[in-house]
């Protein structure tokens, strides 16, 4: 059965596909705040650390001063490499930016047909050559590689979204993720 649908890498769709890639069992929005509470604790240590230098050991060394941040910085910054995945690959599109895909599924491959306003290409991508599929309330994240494609749930046509989770979940060797949001 052939079972088709689109998708279309548009703003909405390359955020949701990064916040796959990081918060891939737990709700984007819940990651985000877990890590803003877990970066909390480093600032409050940093601002008691810098407390007892300038008030208790009345110092103004500036190399202690710095010594006492630059660690926040770090982790402040490491915590905040999954929150800015996505709008990076949002902004790192070019000219890829609102292609649109069709999508033919097939028994053992399928075919995505990518169409920009310099022209339209056409992949085949046999099922075996999948690294991994996501799913998540609106999307199918399949991933060739490092290579990835959006299929938007509410496009499928001569089928249904179980038909398309039931072929991807059936096959070998890859990873199937099911995202609770």
């Amino acid at each position: 059965m052939d079972i088709t649908a689109k998708g279309k890498l548009d703003e909405q769709s390359v955020i949701a596909l990064g916040q796959f890639g990081v918060f891939k069992k737990i709700k984007p929005n819940k990651g985000v705040l877990l890590l803003a509470v877990i970066g909390m604790f480093p600032t409050i240590y940093t601002c008691i650390r810098l407390l007892i230098l300038t008030r208790v050991e009345k110092s103004n060394d500036p190399i202690e001063l710095i010594m006492a941040v630059v660690p926040l910085i770090i982790i402040d910054f490491v915590l905040s490499i999954p929150i800015m995945i996505p709008v990076i690959k949002v902004k790192t599109l070019g000219k890829m930016q609102n292609a649109a895909y069709e999508y033919h599924f097939y028994d053992s491959s399928f075919n995505a047909i990518c169409r920009r306003i310099s022209g339209s290409t056409t992949t085949n991508i046999k099922y075996s050559e999948l690294t991994m599929v996501g799913e998540s309330s609106k999307h199918f994240f399949i991933y060739q590689g490092r290579k990835s494609f959006i299929v938007d749930k509410s496009t499928i046509e001569n089928g249904t979204a179980e038909h398309l989770r039931h072929r991807f979940s059936s096959l070998e060797n890859i990873k199937y993720i099911t995202c609770q949001y």
